[in-house]
Formats: C-alpha cells, structure tokens, sequence
C-alpha cells in the first residue's frame, strides 16, 4: 500500500466516512479520544464508528482538512466538523487526528484531540 493509501485511510476516518476503512484497522488497534475515552481494539473501535456514524446521519456535517501531514508510517489530519440541523449550528469541532501503520499498513494507534470553538 502506498503512502498516499495510507492518507486517503486517515482522511475517510477523520471525515467519518468509516466503513472504508474497517480492513485497514488491525485486531489490536488502539484509538484514544483525549480527555474522552479510549477504545482498545479493533472491534471495539467499530462499535464506537458505528455510533458516532448513527450521529453523523441525524444532523448534517460538513468537514473540512486543513492539513494532511504524512511521515513514513504516521499520517497527521487537521480539520474542523460543523454540525448543524436546519438552520442551527449545534457544534463545530477543530480536530487534529494522528494516525500510526505497522509494516502490513493497518492502523495501529489512533490519537484524536476535538476540541469544541464558538464561531
């Protein structure tokens, strides 16, 4: 897998377009939410996707990447998520996600730091 399958892997993620990127994720993998929580396997990540997923589809949400950074097995995605139902904006989001591959290019570690603004 190339580098630029490794970046397109941490943006379907950081965009929460999830379901691309189930194979990818190794059986041992580890994401962690600073502050929030931290879910210690593969499984366990995709039941927390899922979740966040059925939020995703209730309201809309429009992301936008600021900066995709990739060094050999690490990629960084920064970027903000705007949330809003109707004409309300319930949140908007600034997140920055660092992503790590073992040799076989499945996501090993997963650190994502979301913090909400006020615009």
């Amino acid at each position: 897998m190339s580098k630029v399958q490794i970046s397109e892997i941490a943006q379907h993620f950081s965009t929460g377009v999830f379901h691309k990127v189930y194979d990818h994720i190794s059986d041992d993998a580890c994401w962690e939410v600073v502050g929030t929580s931290c879910f210690n396997d593969k499984s366990a990540i995709i039941d927390n996707c899922n979740s966040v997923t059925e939020y995703f589809n209730s309201v809309h949400t429009e992301f936008t990447i600021h900066n995709v950074v990739m060094e050999g097995n690490k990629v960084v995605v920064n970027g903000t998520a705007r949330f809003s139902k109707g004409e309300k904006i319930l949140s908007i989001v600034s997140a920055c996600d660092l992503y790590m591959f073992n040799d076989e290019h499945q996501l090993t570690n997963i650190i994502s730091y979301c913090i909400t603004i006020n615009e």
